[in-house]
């Protein structure tokens, strides 16, 4: 996910805030591959998904299924399930898991936010990449929790890896480049 805006000081300086997850979309990959077996493609679990409603029926999930890296360092962070019962459907715990991924999300924003305060500037957009940009439901939710704009960029996939590309392609010239086309 990259956050931008005119949110800088100086306004042809915007921000590129990057609240990388160790495993926002390994999540959906888990459980995918664990509890579906492989079944379901992801656009079958995303329809699955918007028949649970928003907060998935009080069931909570952690997405540190492998430690974290932001807001907070924690190799040994492990996530799970909370308030999970016999009650909960498939598409409850579905929907748990992209929404647990958006509010950890939600979290790294207070800190960009205070700091962007600081500089009297606000975000109002956040450019969605990666593969969980390509579903519709989980951009929703995005949007939902963190109240923002979710850009839904084309070619999401490769978007982390086109600035890499560019710059080893021509490395002995200064990169300055647009973060609004990723």
């Amino acid at each position: 996910m990259c956050i931008r805006d005119r949110c800088s000081p100086h306004p042809d300086i915007p921000y590129m805030l990057v609240s990388e997850q160790e495993n926002a979309g390994a999540c959906l990959k888990w459980l995918r591959d664990t509890i579906s077996r492989g079944k379901e493609t992801y656009k079958d679990l995303d329809k699955i998904a918007e028949t649970s409603v928003p907060g998935a029926n009080n069931l909570t999930f952690l997405p540190w299924m492998y430690g974290e890296r932001c807001p907070i360092e924690g190799h040994a962070l492990r996530g799970g399930f909370l308030n999970l019962s016999l009650n909960h459907s498939f598409a409850d715990i579905i929907r748990s898991v992209l929404e647990g991924v958006a509010y950890h999300t939600n979290w790294m924003l207070f800190g960009f936010e205070k700091i962007i305060r600081e500089n009297n500037g606000k975000i109002k957009e956040i450019n969605f990449i990666g593969g969980g940009a390509l579903s519709d439901i989980w951009s929703q939710i995005y949007a939902d929790i963190t109240q923002k704009i979710i850009n839904q960029i084309s070619e999401p996939i490769h978007s982390g890896t086109k600035l890499s590309l560019i710059h080893i392609s021509e490395p002995t010239r200064p990169l300055y480049i647009s973060y609004a086309v990723f």
